[in-house]
């Protein structure tokens, strides 16, 4: 009992001792609820506490402390900061996480009997990790060496003298680290190691080199000197190595070939060959083509047929498996085997009997051929051609329309096999549901009964269909109605079945509906509003009026003078055909819709004329500002029409003194051409005839004003107001009488030589195209 009561007594002391220290860690009593397991714990044995003594007696036995294991670094220093301003501590195993230090060392290895070195310098590599101080050396391995390299020493705690284990502190550069007996000496380390060692304030010494190694000295340097002499030593290149390995015994089908390397370099690889077999001088013999394989992994060969389409022949695997091919199959003896050295173009090879011909190859073995082998191989000189002349395929056409159904629906049954409906455009449908593009169209024909009939033609948008439409007329002996019922309409224009387009469809357009000619004529207002907002071809105003105004600033000196001289009422506004006439003097060409868009662009009263002023402010906008500042000459404007007598007295005063000083410059401009030009008369009449392209001694303006450019001696002093001044004046006679009839646009020598006359006139006669004229 008293041997009970003391143990009981020691267990009760242990159990308040763990109490206090778990209330001295969480600050919490120990009761259910309050203790918490740790998620690190892996051993979960009880701790043994009693043992028994030598006389069988059960003793309790203290706990044995845990051994300290070796340190990363030396402890940092006390901080004197306050603890709540330090940062959070972080494990070891978490901040160091793959941090590895990287030294690079030698030990050296003593070499018995031998005359060329007593030792060796032996290179390693020592890796230290910093997350459990664990040391790992490793040995580069080297080629051909007969040393076991690699891992010398697995990772795990070194211990060194007196129970100790090798830390940080104990590899520096120049020292020398003893691992079971074996030194190692350090010589150099990688940056990160150098970058750590100088964060922490570690020693870390100067690199050295590596000693003076006699293999390297001897071995290698003869090594070096027979590569250069015969190449890198192998066993495919080296005879004397055949021997040595033949005579240590191995088979000599090892020693020749190296089956492995060539696996490993050439997997995967195979060159491709077409091939042709001639057999045609055997009874039904014909030529059939081949595709040979070869396998550069293993030298092996496959050939298989290609067979044409409806060739009629059973599509047989092969011709020959892959395998080797021998070079003389029926002779008994050591085989030869064909290797791709022997397959060249234009050469044949013999499979079993069978002579192949080798016509081409892909790029892939031709590349392959010309590297391995040169030029002989990889050329492509001996290539043969393989393709046949094959006839064009025959061109399904298309049957005509039957009548029967639309022909969209008739086609379904030349198409395919079992006819399909057309698809409709729905989206297109409903869009454009009940929008229809009416207009007035005439027969373009030359039958005197049919001009004057007038029709009606819709398009349709929903569904791009077309309907004619001839409205009765009274007393034309022509019963009106349907001309053409509603269907989809072929443009013989264009292209073979290309139907009528929306685009296709403008007023001046000349349309054929079976096989009657229709030119539209007129639109009504709807179809206009919808051609100018679809921005179609012809009613696009933005693009017609870029048109007009890139032609009129080439000739903006002429448009004033040619508005003023069609407008003949002075309105102030031109009507279509008016327009048109302008339009026509400058040559340009517009059609009958570009014609009706610029209208409704310029004519926003709809009444059916186009205001100077509004069509020079959208083309010609700098011409028009220059003749309202000056005032002369200006095209009177309808809305001013209280003021038309008035502005023509002021118009016909202004014009009368601008003609006045015009003559005034005109006859001194002529008076100094006289003196220069008398005696160069012979080449002025020359440089008429030149002008004169109709051959009636006349031309015209532009020829004049290239002419006046040409003359001798004053051509070149020649100023752009004195030539508008010249054209102005020559061809507008009215500045000086002259008795002589002129042709509009034109002036002839006569007339020219008439202006410049001296108040003396002489008398001489030119003959030029057979006319005599009096100057």
């Amino acid at each position: 009992r008293g041997l009970g009561d003391v143990y009981n007594r020691q267990y009760q002391r242990r159990v308040r001792g763990i109490c206090k220290a778990a209330m001295s860690t969480t600050g919490l009593p120990l009761l259910p609820g309050n203790t918490f397991t740790d998620p690190t714990t892996t051993n979960f044995h009880k701790a043994q506490i009693f043992s028994k003594a030598n006389n069988g007696i059960q003793v309790i036995k203290d706990k044995p402390m845990a051994r300290a294991g070796p340190v990363v670094v030396p402890p940092p220093p006390q901080h004197t900061m306050p603890r709540e301003d330090l940062p959070p501590a972080v494990p070891a195993y978490v901040a160091l996480d793959r941090m590895v230090l990287r030294f690079f060392g030698y030990f050296k290895e003593a070499v018995h009997e031998s005359r060329a070195e007593n030792y060796r310098v032996r290179k390693v590599t020592l890796l230290y990790y910093l997350e459990d101080n664990t040391v790992q050396v490793n040995e580069p391995r080297e080629e051909n060496s007969g040393l076991p390299q690699g891992c010398l020493i697995k990772r795990h705690h070194i211990p060194k003298e007196r129970g100790s284990f090798y830390t940080v502190v104990d590899f520096m550069l120049g020292s020398e680290v003893t691992f079971y007996r074996r030194t190692f000496r350090i010589v150099d380390c990688d940056a990160f190691t150098a970058d750590f060692f100088g964060e922490n304030g570690l020693e870390l010494g100067q690199p050295e080199d590596y000693p003076y190694n006699p293999h390297e000295a001897v071995y290698m340097i003869g090594k070096k000197k027979e590569v250069e002499n015969r190449g890198v030593s192998s066993v495919k290149t080296d005879d004397l190595m055949h021997w040595t390995e033949a005579m240590l015994g191995r088979p000599t089908h090892l020693v020749n070939e190296d089956k492995l390397a060539q696996f490993l370099q050439y997997d995967r690889k195979v060159l491709r060959f077409y091939c042709l077999w001639d057999d045609t001088p055997a009874l039904y013999g014909e030529q059939r083509k081949f595709v040979l394989h070869y396998y550069l992994a293993d030298d092996t060969i496959e050939v298989v047929e290609s067979y044409k389409t409806n060739s009629g022949r059973d599509p047989f695997p092969k011709l020959l498996n892959r395998q080797k091919l021998p070079m003389t199959w029926d002779k008994p003896g050591r085989k030869e085997f064909v290797t791709a050295a022997d397959l060249l173009l234009g050469h044949t090879v013999n499979v079993y009997g069978r002579d192949l011909l080798v016509c081409d190859a892909d790029d892939f073995t031709l590349a392959f051929m010309q590297n391995s082998f040169g030029m002989m191989s990889g050329d492509g000189s001996g290539k043969i051609s393989l393709d046949e002349e094959r006839p064009d395929p025959p061109v399904m056409e298309i049957p005509p329309y039957t009548g029967f159904g639309s022909e969209e629906d008739s086609l379904g049954s030349f198409y395919s096999l079992v006819p399909k409906p057309p698809k409709a455009n729905w989206a297109k449908y409903f869009e454009n549901d009940k929008k229809i593009l009416r207009f007035v169209a005439q027969m373009d024909t030359t039958a005197p009964e049919d001009r004057e009939r007038l029709f009606i033609v819709s398009y349709y948008l929903s569904d791009d269909t077309i309907s004619v439409y001839e409205p009765p007329a009274r007393n034309s002996g022509i019963m009106g109605g349907k001309f053409m019922e509603r269907c989809r309409a072929k443009n013989p224009g264009a292209a073979e079945g290309e139907l009528y387009k929306a685009k296709d469809c403008s007023v001046g357009a000349a349309l054929e509906f079976r096989k009657h000619k229709f030119i539209l004529i007129e639109a009504d207002e709807y179809t206009l509003n919808y051609m100018e907002n679809k921005k179609f071809p012809a009613s696009d105003v933005t693009y017609i009026v870029e048109k007009i105004k890139d032609k009129f600033r080439e000739q903006s000196a002429m448009i004033r003078k040619t508005f003023r001289s069609i407008d003949k009422d002075h309105s102030g506004s031109l009507d279509m055909a008016e327009f048109k006439l302008v339009l026509k003097k400058f040559n340009f060409d517009l059609t009958d819709q570009e014609v009706i868009s610029v209208m409704r662009k310029f004519d926003p009263d709809n009444d059916g004329s186009v205001r100077y002023d509004e069509f020079c402010q959208s083309v010609i906008e700098d011409d028009y500002t220059a003749v309202e500042e000056r005032g002369g000459g200006q095209v009177l404007h309808g809305k001013h029409n209280h003021k038309i007598q008035e502005e023509k007295q002021a118009e016909a005063q202004k014009q009368a003194q601008d003609d006045e000083e015009k003559q005034v410059r005109l006859s001194g401009v002529l008076d100094s051409w006289r003196a220069e030009l008398g005696s160069c008369r012979e080449e002025v009449a020359l440089l008429f005839q030149e002008a004169d392209s109709t051959g009636d001694g006349h031309c015209d303006e532009e020829a004049f004003g290239k002419l006046l450019r040409q003359l001798p001696v004053v051509g070149d002093q020649l100023t752009n107001e004195d030539l508008d001044l010249m054209l102005e004046c020559f061809y507008n006679l009215s500045l000086i009488h002259i008795s002589e009839p002129t042709r509009l646009l034109s002036i002839s020598y006569a007339v020219f030589c008439l202006k410049k006359k001296k108040k003396k006139r002489r008398n001489t006669s030119i003959r030029r195209n057979t006319t005599r004229i009096e100057i």
